[in-house]
């Protein structure tokens, strides 16, 4: 019996999503990451406000590497995500409590990433360094400004 019923589980979103298309394939227009990628996010951030104001959690640090890796440093503490372009100027961060999405812009040093819709946060970070397209595995620790390499200043 609980074969059976798992076995409907499964099969009843197939049939309904079947359905509701009425034979119809939905086209979804989706950018190449060729097209969408962004040199400039890559590298080390510092978040200087959350909403125009300090960041309530103390200093807080980003890092976006070239091999799609999301580190968020603050405290002491590493949390690894990991990101993705969903369109020109979006990006998806998904990590441990879900995912997050993001416009952003990079001009010059800084980087300001939107959450979409109303409420939704807005950061400004400023860029500490660059990180380089070569496969460079994140600190296990939050980096101080002082140790980072210095070709990367």
């Amino acid at each position: 019996m609980p074969k059976l019923r798992l076995a409907l589980l499964l099969l009843l979103p197939a049939i309904t999503l079947t359905a509701c298309g009425r034979g119809e394939e939905a086209e979804v227009d989706v950018a190449a990451p060729s097209n969408i990628d962004e040199p400039d996010l890559l590298g080390y951030w510092v978040v200087l406000e959350v909403n125009d104001e300090p960041p309530a959690d103390g200093e807080v640090r980003y890092q976006f590497t070239a091999q799609g890796d999301f580190v968020r440093y603050a405290g002491g503490e590493a949390e690894r995500a990991r990101y993705t372009f969903a369109a020109p100027n979006q990006l998806t961060v998904d990590g441990p409590t879900g995912t997050v999405f993001y416009d952003y812009e990079v001009s010059g040093e800084e980087l300001t990433l939107r959450e979409p819709g109303e409420g939704g946060d807005t950061f400004r970070l400023r860029k500490l360094a660059d990180q380089n397209l070569e496969d460079v595995p994140p600190p296990t620790s939050v980096p101080e400004e002082d140790s980072l390499p210095p070709d990367s200043l």
